[in-house]
């Protein structure tokens, strides 16, 4: 086999296996909100908590995304960019000291909850004192 073959082999398998990796992250899933294990969700609910009030926010990060993809079945990309907004709202509200300070974690939150939202303030569900609205 010559060397142009083997390069060009080679350069398709690569390309294979990346698209697979790539359809695999992004591909939806059903993603199903009560089946969980008790047990574990209540580990990884303990971590977070403990994450949070230790302030170590890349340690809240993956255990926001261990517990979105493993227990509740959301996607690669979906459990992180559900991960990455909900720890970055805790690290904007934790030293918070007024509540104008602490809304400025609720647009992170709200395109959590209503991602399809381009728009923060409004169309998503409830409303709060603030005129935010949640589902």
């Amino acid at each position: 086999m010559s060397v142009r073959k083997m390069i060009l082999g080679s350069t398709l398998g690569i390309a294979a296996a990346a698209a697979l990796v790539a359809a695999y992250a992004v591909i939806p899933r059903r993603a199903d909100l009560r089946a969980f294990d008790p047990a574990e969700m209540a580990r990884l609910e303990t971590a977070m908590w403990r994450d949070y009030y230790d302030k170590r926010y890349a340690a809240l990060f993956y255990h926001l995304y261990e517990s979105t993809r493993t227990q509740f079945g959301f996607s690669p990309l979906r459990s992180l960019q559900i991960a990455l907004g909900a720890a970055g709202a805790a690290r904007t509200f934790q030293p918070t000291r007024s509540r104008p300070e602490a809304d400025a974690a609720l647009p992170a939150l709200v395109r959590n909850y209503c991602p399809e939202q381009t728009s923060w303030a409004g169309k998503c569900g409830h409303s709060t004192p603030n005129g935010i609205r949640f589902s």
